[in-house]
């Protein structure tokens, strides 16, 4: 279709590159959505982390606003901080960390159903 790889659409070349390792895209698309996101959130005044009051807090009460979802489940349930993945919203698979980010906490779930029954 295409003489030359020079020729090729940008669309059509970013939808066919190999993905990025842990993304559903290819190393241009993975920059233009970093860029486009970045530039979303630094350029957004209402955006939480851009407020200047939240490091006053911290340094005056010691009260941090980093924190992840797993911590809040933690502090507001009976489960065990250490039992909760870093990331609550993966689904574990079975060992293969490619899909968990990472996680060492395997459940040997590999499906939401599973993960609940």
């Amino acid at each position: 279709v295409f003489g030359s790889v020079d020729e090729v659409d940008a669309f059509t070349g970013m939808s066919s590159e190999q993905h990025v390792p842990g993304t559903e895209f290819g190393e241009l698309q993975l920059a233009m959505w970093t860029a486009q996101f970045t530039a979303l959130r630094d350029g957004d005044r209402f955006f939480y982390d851009n407020d200047p009051v939240l490091e006053e807090i911290r340094d005056e009460f010691g009260i941090d606003y980093r924190r992840s979802l797993a911590s809040v489940i933690a502090d507001n349930t009976e489960v065990d901080a250490d039992s909760l993945p870093t990331n609550v919203f993966l689904l574990e698979t079975g060992g293969d960390d490619t899909d968990t980010g990472g996680n060492d906490n395997d459940t040997g779930a590999t499906t939401a159903r599973d993960a609940v029954a």
